[in-house]
């Protein structure tokens, strides 16, 4: 379960990794690694001294590279070859900054992450073609010396970008990308000039620099005076556009070229804001738009802002103005340009606008913006609405990074702090720090609201993100119409606020999260207070409609109320998750995956826990209080804890109609003593007007107090269908092998626990049995106990004691004895396993036949949720005796197409020579196979060793894993309808049971006081 489960990280790491995002530097670049020629033939030679040589026999030649990198000071040289198609098969983008020589031939470089020619690129080629389309590998092993035209599908596929700051020559050039940005014209030089030999495709923007020829003076309050920069109010220079170069759109329709100023130093990024247009609102109040389109032309040493404009530093580019009161809008203007960095970074800028609104390098980008390529570094701050890049973003951020310190009272993001368009293949280093509140997010304050929508995908956190209001390592808040996709968070999420909401990935969830990772820690947790409420690994609170898929937590997670390893709380629907960092509930309610499931509405389905989840009370492996919400597909393998009461493996808590469906345990389960009564389960503590099905446990249970049982501590007005216990139970009163206690209101006309059986030994005082401890009005049915049972008082093989008013039902229950399986209330023995079975089966109502596999002759009855369905005919296999008889049915299985694991099938030691029928022999695990195998094995005369003795039916020892919860599922799943919170939850109150009834009455516990919890602020 955990390695396939891994699978699950390991592609959403790979996913982001290789998403052909230009501003993570492949470190490792030298010379091109790892090629193979896989079309025509030719050798791959490093003759020393940083150069590579590639020698073709006079055709075409393609090879395959796990990257294809040129380092300053290195050479690459193609030799006798008409074209060569160089395609890179890993996850890197490909760099060039040195030299890439190939006299006369036609060079592929194809790369789907993305392409840079760097500042110090020398390529002399007879013709070069780069592209980040994707190539089969038979196109490539037939590779002709041309590349065919791109598919709607091709071209759906092309994500990455090309950018050129060197110097290419060759007879003809061709660029094919998402995006293509070219330093200025003159880098591309064609033999005689003619730019109508450079083709640029492009399915976004193809920007190309120039240089602006009129100069103007800015002044920018560093007590210097007017500084000399390019007037891009006038725009006037070359525009490449003008020069017969070659454009269009990859699917062949029009694309023109974004003719882009050049931006040399800070005081000409500075000078950007003179390029405007004032206009008026309907009150007739004046703002300013910011336009024009620039590009930066080297690196920016941005430091001596530290002083302008009296501290306040770097004034932001296209900046919101607020207006009067009673105007139509609070704030007016933003910028409508594009910038693109080109890589480059504008490091140590300083903005220090305390009292402002919607600070950052631009103080808006509007619908047409486009920020790309581009880092920045040093310190931002303001009062609200404060972000790396931009303080409001409706427009687009692309490839940018941001390392700046940003910081201010409310409403914060590396990124953004408000994000309505589209922020995609971004990362955040910079802390983020928010003082009094609002939405907190490495990438985004917020993303999206109910009518705007917000995409954030490919996007990595590493910065620190503390403060108060809601807090995420992505976006504090996601709202119904944002989207997270595919990203990264690594940085730790941290706060002293009891109140809010705080996650790993979002602090609140109203939208769609999927394919994502969280690595950092999130602790909201302050000594002498309660904590936080709502805690998650991915989310703090997933409410109205919010769904969460594919997501994985690997950080710890510590908080107070409603702590989660992927949500804290949850009403929404959530599908393949894992968790693997340990989870700490402080007050109550700590679960591997959710710290509380409320309203009835909230769904946990494919999840996975592998983390140690400990608290006060209200702790389990998936859910630590599952209040009506369904709880499917669950596996749990960490360790859970519970101080005082009520944990489980699965859940701490069922209750109000929730299910638990299709759900195992093997983790050890374990609870201090609170008044005696602990409710501890190995699938669920409490099981109170819930349901429990096809689900169970192998983890060891124990627990000081009261109510202990394999699958659930008590079950109250509840259901328990289709369950098995093997792991050891031990407690005080009431224990049992599957519940410690069942109780109902009124006796039932039907089983309240049925179709269930019990391996493991139970252990106790008073009221100890090997399916049931203590009944009132209890209903059970269809149950075995092979388990040894031992206590002091009231101990029974089946059920340790029942109500003497309230008495409760058995019906068609055995248990073992030393001579064989005994009837539960008639005393008949069944000698044989083969008898116990018909006799179980006789008992069976017609609906229960199908739950159980009792035809075999080995072990005694399976439930058949837990096992696959194998049929066919393995005809006649011979071998001689002491030969590995197992390997040749497996060799047999696998030519019928049949794979199986071995260790799951039994009856195949110690053969003697004779003739067997594999239908009779044959019998697997509880956690393997239904076998419907037909079929003679011809066992030869020979040395035979001695016979190995088989596990017999009684033995304890069980390894079975469900089979459908050991699958990864990477789908698309359907949202659950999501609304209201009931936050005033039963985690605060001691629960007792009392003759026939179950009452929950207020309690100070031993050690902590579990208060109301308190509603997060949203």
């Amino acid at each position: 379960m955990k390695n396939e489960k891994m699978l699950l990280y390991k592609k959403i790491m790979v996913t982001v990794v290789s998403s052909g995002m230009l501003l993570w530097p492949n470190w490792g670049y030298a010379l091109p690694q790892g090629g193979q020629v896989v079309g025509g033939s030719g050798s791959i030679g490093s003759p020393g001294g940083g150069a590579m040589e590639i020698t073709g026999n006079g055709g075409n030649l393609a090879i395959d590279w796990d990257s294809f990198n040129i380092a300053q000071g290195e050479t690459v040289n193609f030799k006798n070859m008409q074209a060569v198609l160089n395609y890179v098969t890993g996850s890197q983008r490909s760099e060039i900054f040195g030299k890439l020589n190939g006299s006369g031939a036609h060079v592929f470089l194809l790369n789907p992450n993305g392409i840079l020619f760097g500042a110090a690129a020398e390529v002399n080629v007879g013709s070069l073609t780069a592209s980040t389309r994707s190539l089969p590998e038979e196109v490539r092993k037939g590779f002709n010396g041309t590349l065919g035209n791109l598919d709607a599908e091709g071209i759906a596929k092309i994500q990455a970008d090309i950018v050129n700051l060197g110097a290419i020559a060759a007879d003809a050039i061709n660029f094919e990308g998402n995006n293509i940005s070219i330093i200025k014209a003159d880098t591309l030089q064609i033999q005689g000039g003619d730019l109508s030999k450079v083709s640029l495709k492009a399915k976004d923007n193809i920007n190309i620099g120039y240089e602006v020829t009129d100069k103007t003076t800015i002044d920018v309050g560093d007590g210097s005076g007017g500084h000399t920069v390019s007037d891009y109010s006038k725009g006037s220079g070359t525009k490449a556009s003008s020069l017969g170069i070659v454009t269009a759109a990859l699917d062949g329709n029009e694309k023109n070229i974004t003719d882009c100023m050049l931006v040399h130093d800070v005081y000409e990024l500075q000078a950007i804001n003179n390029n405007y247009e004032t206009e008026k609102n309907s009150a007739n109040f004046d703002y300013r738009y910011v336009n024009g389109d620039y590009m930066l032309a080297n690196e920016i040493d941005a430091s001596v802002t530290s002083s302008w404009n009296s501290g306040q530093g770097f004034a932001c580019l296209g900046a919101l103005k607020q207006l009067p009161m009673g105007t139509p809008s609070g704030f007016q203007g933003g910028f409508t340009g594009s910038l693109d960095g080109m890589g480059y970074t504008i490091s140590d800028l300083t903005i220090d606008r305390s009292g402002e609104s919607y600070v950052g390098l631009f103080g808006c980008l509007t619908e047409s913006a486009r920020v790309t390529n581009l880092t920045l570094s040093g310190s931002i701050s303001g009062q609200s609405s404060v972000g790396g890049i931009a303080g409001k973003n409706l427009g687009l951020i692309r490839n940018v990074a941001n390392k700046a310190a940003v910081k201010g009272n409310s409403s914060v993001g590396g990124i953004t702090s408000t994000n309505y368009g589209t922020v995609e293949f971004v990362s955040n280093s910079g802390s983020i720090t928010a003082t009094d509140g609002g939405s907190v997010g490495g990438i985004a304050g917020s993303n999206g609201d109910g009518n705007k929508t917000g995409i954030i995908k490919y996007a990595e956190n590493t910065g620190a993100v503390t403060g108060w209001g809601n807090l995420g390592g992505i976006a504090g808040v996601n709202n119904s119409k944002g989207t997270i996709a595919n990203a990264v968070n690594q940085g730790s999420v941290t706060s002293d606020a009891d109140s809010s909401c705080f996650g790993g990935i979002s602090g609140i969830n109203k939208g769609t999260i999927k394919d994502v990772v969280n690595e950092g820690d999130v602790k909201i947790y302050k000594e002498g207070t309660m904590g936080g409420n709502s805690v998650g690994g991915i989310s703090g609170n997933n409410i109205d409609k919010g769904t969460i898929e594919n997501a994985v937590n690997k950080g710890a997670i510590l908080g107070g109320v409603a702590v989660g390893g992927i949500v804290g709380e949850n009403s929404g629907s959530i599908r393949n998750t894992e968790n693997s960092g340990n989870i700490i509930g402080v007050i109550s309610a700590a679960g591997g995956i959710v710290g509380r499931n409320a309203n009835g509405k909230g769904s946990v389905i494919e999840a996975f826990n592998s983390g140690d989840v400990s608290g006060n009370g209200y702790i389990g492996g998936i859910v630590g209080n599952n209040k009506g919400g369904l709880i499917e597909a669950a596996a749990n393998e960490g360790n859970i804890s519970a101080d005082q009461q009520l944990a489980g493996g699965i859940a701490g808590y069922n209750t109000n109609g929730g299910k638990i469906v299709n759900a195992s345990n093997k983790g050890i389960i374990t609870s201090g003593n609170s008044k005696g009564d602990s409710f501890v389960g190995g699938i669920c503590g409490f099981n109170s007007g819930g349901s429990i099905a096809n689900s169970y446990n192998t983890g060891d249970v124990t627990a000081d107090g009261n109510y202990v049982g394999g699958v659930c501590g008590a079950n109250a007005n509840a259901l328990v269908d289709g369950v098995y216990n093997t792991g050891a139970v031990e407690g005080a009163d009431n224990v049992g092998g599957v519940a410690g206690y069942d109780g109902n209101d009124e006796e039932l006309d039907y089983a309240s626990i049925k179709n269930a059986y019990n391996t493991g030994s139970v252990s106790g005082n008073k009221n100890i049995g090997g399916i049931l401890g203590l009944g009132e009005y209890g209903s059970v049915a269809n149950v075995y106990n092979l388990g040894k049972v031992s206590g002091s008082a009231d101990v029974d093989a089946i059920m340790g004691a029942s109500d003497t008013e309230a008495v409760s039902a058995v019906r068609n229950a055995y248990f073992l004895t030393d001579s064989g399986y005994q009837k539960y209330g008639d005393g008949t023995v069944y000698a044989t396993t083969a008898e116990f079975n018909q006799a179980f089966a006789d008992g069976l109502g017609e609906e229960d036949k199908k739950v159980w596999q009792t035809d075999q002759k080995q072990t005694a009855p399976y439930l058949k949720p837990f096992l696959q369905e194998i049929s066919g005919d393995v005809g006649r296999l011979e071998a001689a005796a002491g030969s590995d008889f197992k390997a040749a049915l497996l060799a047999k299985l696998q030519e019928l197409g049949i794979n199986i694991d071995p260790d799951k099938i039994l009856g195949l030691d110690g053969l003697a020579a004779g003739e067997y029928d594999l239908g009779e022999l044959l019998y697997s695990t509880q956690d393997g196979y239904a076998l419907q195998l037909t079929g003679t094995l011809v066992v030869k005369s020979g040395t035979q060793p001695e016979p190995k003795p088989e596990a017999p039916a009684t033995d304890d020892k069980y390894t079975a894993t469900l089979t459908s919860l050991q699958k990864k599922v990477v789908q698309a799943w359907e949202q659950s309808l999501v609304n209201d919170r009931d936050w005033h939850i039963e985690e605060n109150r001691r629960i007792q049971l009392d003759n026939n009834s179950v009452k929950i009455e207020p309690v100070l516990f031993d050690e902590v006081n579990l208060q109301d919890e308190e509603t997060p602020a949203e």
